[in-house]
């Protein structure tokens, strides 16, 4: 078990109401390393619109392709649960290469052919720009 995850695990004993802010904070640091480490070259954004549409990490790779990913506390999903990323692959039509939703469930969740519902452990994989 990672320090990081003992350290995530005992804030949320200690601050329940900051649940969704930790998380967020585990995923972006386990992303900043999934990057430094992967033979993608890619930038890390956030995105937001003025209507308040928000999706948690943007990744843009050097060929242009676009992940998008939203962070959730919740053990499950649901359609809402993707309107950030229907909002930005919107906006960026065909430089929209996936969409995923990290949650605390345990199930893969297809919602269309390119948004998917990972659990957490997928952002240990190297599955962002793959192929497969």
């Amino acid at each position: 078990m990672s320090v990081t995850k003992i350290a995530c695990q005992h804030l949320f004993n200690q601050f329940p109401d900051k649940k969704g802010q930790i998380f967020e904070n585990f995923v972006f640091q386990e992303l900043k390393k999934q990057i430094s480490l992967s033979n993608v070259d890619c930038d890390l954004y956030y995105y937001r619109t003025t209507a308040g549409k928000e999706v948690d990490f943007v990744l843009e790779s050097f060929d242009n392709r676009i992940v998008g990913i939203e962070v959730k506390t919740s053990t499950s999903v649901s359609p809402n649960s993707f309107k950030g990323l229907i909002d930005l692959k919107n906006n960026i039509n065909n430089l929209f290469y996936r969409g995923f939703v990290l949650y605390m469930g345990n199930s893969i969740v297809p919602f269309t052919e390119k948004k998917y519902a990972l659990p957490l452990t997928f952002i240990f994989r190297k599955i962002l720009f793959n192929e497969s």
